[in-house]
Order: C-alpha cells, then sequence, then structure tokens
C-alpha cells in the first residue's frame, strides 16, 4: 500500500487522529474491483464502510466493514474491528451499495439482492457494538412484503433511533420506476422488532421519479430524494418531508415538498439528502452554475428550513456552490451530509490541480459552514483530498460528517502492498477543528 505522510500541511484546519491528520483506511482481505468506499457512515468513534464488488458470497456479492477511528499514526487493519456479509447473500447482490450506522447498529443495503424477487433488493441490520458479545451478528433482514422485481431496495438507508428507513427508487405503487420508501422497527427491544411501520410514497408521485434515491431521519421526520421527480419545467428532482414519529398523531403525513428555484432538467436534485437540527440539505450533482454553460456538470447542493415550527419552514436558507472558478463536471453534492454547523460534499470528479498539469477526477470533498447564525455562513470551511491523489480515484463519490469527524470513500484508488490491487478503494478519515 501507499506509504502516508504522518501530516498535511496543505489543510490547517484539522487536528490529530492520534499524531495523524488524515488516515487511510483498508480492509485486511481488500483485494482488486473491491470498490471498498463505495458507502459511508460515521457513529459514536466507529467507521462503517461498503464494499460493493468483494466477492466472498459469489462475484459482486458485496461486504462492508466496521472500524474504530484512528487514533494513531498507523492507518490500517489495526483499527479493523469486524466483516459484515449477508446470511442469503449471492453473486451480483450488491450488499455494501449504502450502508448508515446508528447507535450500535449498522444498516447496510443490497439493492440488487435477488432474495425476494430479480433485483427487488433489501436490507440487513447488525450488531456493530464494539462491546457486544454479539458484535457482527445479523438481527434482521429487512423483506418488505408485497417487494417485486427490479424494485431495487436498499438503493438508499437510514437508521436513526431505532428505526430504519429503506429507499426502494423503482418501486411500481405510482407508477414504473416512481419509487417509495420503507420505514421499520429497527429497535432490537421492541416488541414490534422488524415490523413495516410504512410505506411511504410522493403524493404527486409519478412514473421514473425515482423517489427514494436519497433518504435520511432526524428528529421524528424522513426526508426522501426523487431525483427525477418533475419540477422547474423538467425532470429537476425533488425531496418530501414526511412525519415518521409513530407516536405523532400526524404520523406517515407528507409535510412538505422541496423544490430548487433555479433548477432545471437533469439537475438530479435529491440524489442525496441529510438531515439535522431541523435543516435538510439537498444535492443536486448535475446542476449547471449560471455562468457556465450547459452540461458542465458543476453540481450545487441546497439547505432548507426543515422545522415545522419554524416561521421559516421549507424555506431556502442557501444554495451552496462550487469553490473552484473553472469546474468541469465536479458534481458537488453527489452526496452530501449535514450535522450540525457543518455540511459536507462530495465533489467525486474535481481534478487535483498540480503546476503544469491535473490529476484528472482525483475528486475532493468541501466542508461548508452550514450555521445560518454564523458570519462565515455558506463558506467553505475546509478541503479535503486524498493526502496522495491519483487519477479517476473519485475521492469524496460518498462522504459523511459526524461531530467533526469526516469520513472519504474512494472506491476506485488503486493500492499496492505486494501486488498492485486495482479499483480496491480506500477509506479516508479526517477530524475538523472549527476555526471562528
Amino acid at each position: 500500500m501507499r506509504t502516508l505522510p504522518a501530516f498535511c500541511c496543505a489543510i490547517p484546519a484539522l487536528v490529530s487522529l492520534g499524531s495523524a491528520q488524515t488516515v487511510q483506511l483498508l480492509p485486511s482481505d481488500l483485494a482488486s474491483y473491491d470498490k471498498f468506499g463505495w458507502s459511508v457512515s460515521v457513529d459514536s468513534g466507529c467507521v462503517l464502510a461498503g464494499s460493493r464488488d468483494d466477492d466472498d458470497s459469489g462475484s459482486g456479492s458485496g461486504s462492508a466493514y466496521l472500524f474504530e477511528l484512528p487514533t494513531g499514526p498507523n492507518s490500517g487493519i489495526q483499527n479493523e474491528l469486524i466483516k459484515f456479509t449477508a446470511s442469503n447473500g449471492q453473486a451480483g447482490d450488491s450488499f455494501g451499495n449504502r450502508a448508515s450506522l446508528n447507535d450500535g447498529l449498522a444498516l447496510i443495503g443490497a439493492w440488487l439482492s435477488d432474495a425476494l424477487a430479480a433485483n427487488a433488493g433489501g436490507a440487513y441490520l447488525f450488531d456493530a457494538n464494539p462491546s457486544s458479545s454479539t458484535l457482527g451478528a445479523e438481527l434482521m433482514w429487512f423483506a418488505p412484503a408485497g417487494a417485486d422485481v427490479g424494485d431495487n431496495i436498499g438503493w438508499s438507508v437510514n437508521l436513526d433511533s431505532g428505526l430504519a428507513l429503506l429507499g426502494a427508487a423503482r418501486d411500481d405503487d405510482r407508477g414504473l420506476d416512481a419509487g417509495a420508501a420503507y420505514l421499520f422497527d429497527a429497535d432490537p427491544s421492541s416488541p414490534t422488532f422488524g415490523q413495516m411501520l410504512l410505506k411511504l410514497t410522493a403524493s404527486d408521485g409519478g412514473p421514473n421519479d425515482l423517489f427514494g434515491s436519497g433518504a435520511s431521519m432526524a428528529n421524528g421526520m424522513a426526508l426522501i430524494g426523487a431525483m427525477s421527480a418533475t419540477t422547474a419545467g423538467g425532470r429537476t428532482g425533488a425531496a418530501y418531508l414526511f412525519d415518521i414519529n409513530p407516536a405523532s398523531p400526524n404520523f406517515g403525513l407528507e409535510l412538505t415538498k422541496f423544490a430548487p428555484s433555479n433548477g432545471a432538467p437533469g439537475d438530479f436534485f435529491g440524489q442525496s439528502v441529510s438531515m439535522s437540527d431541523g435543516r435538510a440539505l439537498v444535492g443536486a450533482p448535475k446542476h449547471d452554475a449560471a455562468w457556465f454553460p450547459k452540461s458542465r456538470y458543476d453540481g450545487a447542493a441546497y439547505l432548507f428550513d426543515a422545522d415545522p415550527a419554524s416561521v421559516l419552514f421549507s424555506t431556502l436558507l442557501t444554495e451552496f456552490q462550487p469553490p473552484n472558478t473553472h469546474p468541469h463536471a465536479m458534481e458537488l453534492g453527489r452526496c452530501v451530509s449535514l450535522d450540525g454547523q457543518f455540511a459536507a460534499m462530495a465533489s467525486p470528479r474535481e481534478d487535483f490541480e498540480v503546476p503544469g498539469f491535473n490529476i484528472w477526477k482525483s475528486g475532493t470533498a468541501y466542508i461548508f459552514d452550514a450555521d445560518p447564525s454564523s458570519s462565515e455562513f455558506s463558506n467553505v470551511h475546509t478541503k479535503i483530498h486524498n493526502p496522495d491523489p491519483g487519477y479517476f480515484e473519485y475521492f469524496g463519490r460518498v462522504v459523511c460528517i459526524q461531530n467533526g469527524v469526516v469520513a472519504a470513500g474512494a472506491p476506485y484508488e488503486t493500492t499496492f502492498d505486494s501486488t498492485w490491487k486495482i479499483d480496491a478503494g480506500s477509506v479516508f478519515v479526517t477530524r475538523l477543528v472549527d476555526l471562528r
């Protein structure tokens, strides 16, 4: 594997994870074409990372790994806790295409699983508590009743407060590929553990909307993206907010619909979504900034007020735009993650600029100030990249931020130890400091 520098002095807004600033995570059995880092999630001192093309249960069956957050300068396998695979996994399932970690539980999607029907998909819940005697145990296979061929359940997943949300972007209840999302009880101590609580669809949903392409939960609400919904004069995309608090009289009610005021057909608004502290962040990776010609795909992300008790409820608070003055197909907002005052955003197709040439599509992740009360609101706080960038790595294709810790996947990175491992992938972890 590549030797990483102990410090990345070009990024002053970092503190050490131990004595290293940006550390690389690699699983012990990494192999070519695994695409480790296709999904990432951070919670309570651990990192969950999907490896969607791992071959343990057949070609492309997929897996996921749980790591402790690094505390020393030596990155790699010493932090690996457990490897997850599906009990009924098969070739081509793409287990690990999405992953979510919360309160000692891991929710892992397998959107191409055939266990229910061809490519119907599904998701699995595991014990991910490092101190548990059953660490790594598969606790539940979420198999929605009525799942059909090609539904792609697990296209998106999110775990929060004992609830599991599964996007099924090609569900056909409201038309071909209109999409849906399922809410399950994911609390192992609950008498209704494993039961489906809701099936959500958009009130104005229709064919090819892909509702469920993004999913996030916080404070008893669910934010669900529909990246091909018809808004702004075409298939620009949309995101919908629902009450998913089982104790609420409005349980299951659609509260509002978010759409971009400056959107255009093909923006993929809603491909990725995230919620935190009464705000909703929605990525639009194919959006073209007004000052550039079409089809550049520089990308954007939009922050909305998502607090039903606020006088600004559903109002756009800001639009995050690429800070690079000459972007081309950066796809900012390909993945978004919101946590308190910070918003992390992928820019996976951005070149790494080197004097005299660029390292094409090495990829970058941006951390923006997302606190409306801050004088730095909507400005870039930190820019993160691979300390040893390479061509077409797509660093930051997925990002997750929690409590100042950022995990970014680079699923197409080629690594080297005794042999070259092509498109094996990796995950990089960085800790932020608020400099304000």
